[in-house]
């Protein structure tokens, strides 16, 4: 079965539970629909910010753990590098104020080439 690693930047005011990533946000509504073109309904997808207290020892585990780590956003790819993460894929953030969305041809094409991804190994 995969395991889904989605890493965003910070809690948004809106977030339903601040220790829940994403979660009553409109950007969680994006991220839904991305996964259902990308991943199969069975996956495990865990959902983290970059800021959560647990943010380093949730990607040891889910280094060991053989997880596919995501980056929603260039915050999210950054601290992943600075915490010594190669591996992984950057999605642009799923903001509704992130303009490159507004580009479906964009949106597709990176959605494919993280699906592609996905898939390698």
């Amino acid at each position: 079965m995969l395991k889904l690693l989605l890493v965003g930047d910070k809690p948004s005011k809106k977030n339903a539970d601040p220790s829940v990533a994403f979660v009553g946000t409109r950007s969680y509504k994006t991220i839904e629909n991305w996964l259902s073109q990308m991943v199969e309904e069975d996956a495990e997808v865990v959902m983290i910010n970059r800021v959560d207290p647990k943010f380093a020892q949730l990607l040891v585990h889910a280094s060991l753990q053989k997880y596919k780590i995501v980056a929603l956003g260039v915050e999210a790819a950054q601290a992943l590098v600075n915490l010594g993460v190669t591996r992984f894929f950057r999605l642009p953030h799923p903001s509704g104020r992130n303009r490159k969305l507004n580009d479906k041809k964009f949106v597709a094409q990176q959605l494919a080439q993280c699906k592609q991804w996905i898939k390698e190994d």
